[in-house]
C-alpha cells in the first residue's frame, strides 16, 4: 500500500495467482476484500479502511462486535469508501469480486 504503510487486515480474500504468494506479498490489485474484526479497535479499523480505499481495494467489511453488525464498505476513493451499509442478522453479504459468494451476517456475528 506504500513504502511506509502496510496495515494488516484480520482477513483478506485475494485473487488467485498461478505462482501463489510465497515469493511476494499481495499488493492492492490482488485484494478482493479485506475484513477487520472490531471489538475495542473500531476507531483504528475505521482509519485503516481509509487507507484500503485510497489504495483501491474494492471492498472492506468491519465486523463491529459491539454493535452486532457488519459494516460493508464499497466504492473506494482517495478519502475513503463512498458507500457504507450496515448488515445485521439475516441480511445477506455478497463479495463483489466473487460471483455467487454469499453468506448471512449472522454467520459471522455473535448472534
Amino acid at each position: 500500500m506504500g513504502e511506509r504503510s502496510e496495515p494488516q487486515p484480520d482477513v483478506a480474500l485475494l485473487r488467485r495467482r498461478p505462482e501463489g504468494y510465497a515469493d511476494a506479498l499481495p499488493a492492492p490489485p490482488d485484494v478482493l476484500l479485506v475484513i477487520e474484526v472490531a471489538d475495542a479497535s473500531l476507531a483504528s479499523d475505521r482509519t485503516k479502511s481509509v487507507l484500503y480505499a485510497g489504495s483501491g481495494i474494492p471492498e472492506c467489511w468491519i465486523v463491529d462486535l459491539e454493535a452486532d453488525q457488519v459494516v460493508v464498505m464499497s466504492e473506494p476513493g482517495p478519502d475513503g469508501y463512498r458507500t457504507e451499509r450496515p448488515a445485521r442478522g439475516g441480511d445477506e453479504l455478497a463479495v463483489a469480486g466473487i460471483p455467487g459468494a454469499r453468506l448471512r451476517a449472522a454467520d459471522i456475528l455473535r448472534s
